[in-house]
């Protein structure tokens, strides 16, 4: 019986065995042509005039038809206000058919074109969605700027485009890029340049910003364009309602925002990118012993973490000023009236910045007294710098003296007034004339100083000055300025890249760049150290520089 029973077992098993083999069913199977699509980037630089015209070209890669018969193609552009790299169709809007794209780039406008490809193979109906891209390249970016000043104190504006490896030189840039000169009248006195300016919140946005000032005038202007932004009557607005003349002595632009010094009151415009100016006061104890708000005019300034650094020289103090920190500073600040003093509304002064004392030494840590300065110390400089720009430095020295004297501010983990060091110099150097610089790519313990012809490192913690460079052409040189690229980059390399501008005995100004290394010398490798220079496009004499790039 068993083996009747595994017999019939087995003939069922042949049989399903049998018909899955015959059985070839009703189906068509075959081979789906697949495919791949690459856009290649195009790049143009922005035209200035007319508009440009630049061919995309697809590249397809079949797995089974040989020509390009059985497809379409559609090509839609990005909506303006649309982000590049988007998927989504309703983002584009249609441009044309065909293989090839014609795509038309508009003069004056520097962004980016995106393109969305459509590819359909007719005969199944499969689609196949590439983005590709017109990158629109902004003239002047990366760029340094160098303002000038002419034989007539009048300013004029050059550029450097590029880098040691290949670069392109404007003696007169806005010349060259809108047929006109630079405008503002008076003698020059300060340009900053800021690829990522202003706060992307309440209601504002970033941008790239280029400040220009004279002793008579200060605009803001696009870096790409060179076009006006704002003029005096619109950023110094209390003059322009009394209609009272601007006489600038000081401006400088910083992480937290931007100092302007009249020889009547000082402004500050807080870091949201409305370049709106409110007064700067100083709170004192009168003779009566009442605290009251009087006008000062700081010579030199820096921001550090969220506090903007001052001295005044007359009550040998140093003096600390709230910058913004929070979100409701800038609600309550930029959203509800710099935003619409740039839009029409009457300017009032509606946020001051204070000056006050530093906090007291409650810990007894202090390496000094900040209310209680040596009197024959005059402040040369303060600066931004130090581990991710939680540090400022007050460079100071005596009338004659061959010393500086560097105090250090902290909002780090050390104590707010974290050191004092003496340096001694060599008494050749002018300290009057010698220009400083730092940078949060470094430890909290380097600045960097031009002085004559040479540029050296200051290191505070071993109270020793080395030189790391000098202009051996002409030992009269005079280095007119000394800016690091971007002093607030402590990851790219822009901040450790110094760049300064040097005059010449000849009357010639040079823009020059050091590449250094994390211990603050100069790199050892080929062009580290870098003259720009171009036969055709010289600058005359050098006032200020400062580097653009997005």
């Amino acid at each position: 019986m068993k083996k009747i029973y595994l017999y019939i077992l087995g003939l069922v098993f042949m049989t399903l065995v049998q018909s899955c083999y015959d059985d070839k069913g009703n189906y068509d199977y075959h081979a789906v042509n697949d495919m791949k699509v690459e856009i290649p980037e195009a790049k143009i630089r922005m035209p200035k005039e007319n508009p440009a015209t630049v061919t995309l070209t697809p590249e397809l890669t079949q797995t089974l038809a040989e020509n390009e018969d059985n497809l379409t193609f559609e090509w839609k552009k990005l909506k303006p206000d649309a982000k590049i790299g988007s998927m989504r169709l309703a983002d584009y809007t249609d441009y044309s058919t065909g293989k090839i794209c014609q795509v038309k780039v508009e003069p004056n406008n520097p962004e980016s074109i995106g393109m969305m490809l459509i590819v359909t193979d007719k005969t199944t109906g499969q689609k196949w969605y590439q983005l590709g891209k017109v990158a629109v390249v902004k003239p002047l970016n990366p760029a340094w700027f160098v303002l000038q000043e002419d034989a007539n104190q009048k300013g004029i504006v050059g550029a450097i485009e590029g880098n040691p490896d290949g670069f392109f030189a404007y003696a007169d840039v806005f010349k060259s890029e809108t047929g006109e000169s630079f405008a503002l009248e008076g003698k020059p006195l300060a340009i900053a340049a800021k690829g990522n300016y202003g706060y992307g919140s309440m209601g504002g946005t970033k941008f790239a910003n280029l400040t220009i000032a004279t002793d008579k005038n200060i605009a803001t202007y696009s870096p790409s364009t060179l076009t006006m932004k704002y003029g005096t009557n619109k950023i110094l607005f209390e003059n322009a309602l009394n209609n009272v003349p601007v006489n600038l002595s000081y401006y400088k632009m910083d992480k937290k925002g931007e100092m302007f010094v009249t020889d009547k009151k000082a402004y500050f415009a807080y870091d949201d990118g409305w370049c709106v100016p409110y007064s700067v006061y100083d709170k004192q104890v009168n003779s009566d012993g009442e605290e009251e708000q009087v006008a000062f005019l700081p010579t030199c300034s820096a921001t550090f973490s969220n506090y903007v650094l001052a001295y005044n020289p007359a009550t040998h103090r140093f003096r600390i000023g709230s910058a913004f920190s929070s979100m409701m500073d800038y609600f309550g600040t930029s959203y509800y009236y710099s935003q619409y003093y740039r839009r029409g509304s009457q300017w009032k002064d509606k946020k001051p910045l204070v000056f006050r004392d530093l906090s007291e030494d409650a810990d007894g840590n202090y390496a000094f007294d900040p209310s209680n300065v040596d009197a024959s110390l005059q402040i040369l400089d303060i600066l931004r710098g130090g581990d991710n720009g939680n540090y400022a430095y007050a460079v100071m020295a005596s009338e004659g003296a061959s010393q500086i004297t560097v105090f250090r501010f902290s909002n780090a983990d050390d104590p707010l007034c974290a050191g004092k060091y003496t340096i001694d110099m060599d008494p050749s150097i002018d300290l009057k004339t010698a220009k400083f610089a730092a940078s949060q790519a470094y430890s909290a313990h380097f600045i960097f100083m031009a002085a004559g012809n040479s540029v050296y490192r200051i290191d505070m913690e071993r109270q020793k000055i080395e030189k790391i460079y000098s202009y051996d052409a002409d030992a009269n040189a005079k280095i007119a300025c000394l800016k690091f690229r971007d002093p607030e980059d402590a990851e790219n390399g822009n901040g450790m890249i110094l760049g300064f501008g040097i005059n010449t005995s000849a009357g010639q100004g040079l823009l020059g760049e050091l590449k250094l290394t994390i211990a603050g010398d100069v790199d050892r490798s080929e062009n580290a150290s870098y003259i720009f220079q171009d036969a055709n496009n010289r600058f005359g004499k050098i006032v200020d520089i400062s580097y653009n790039y997005e």
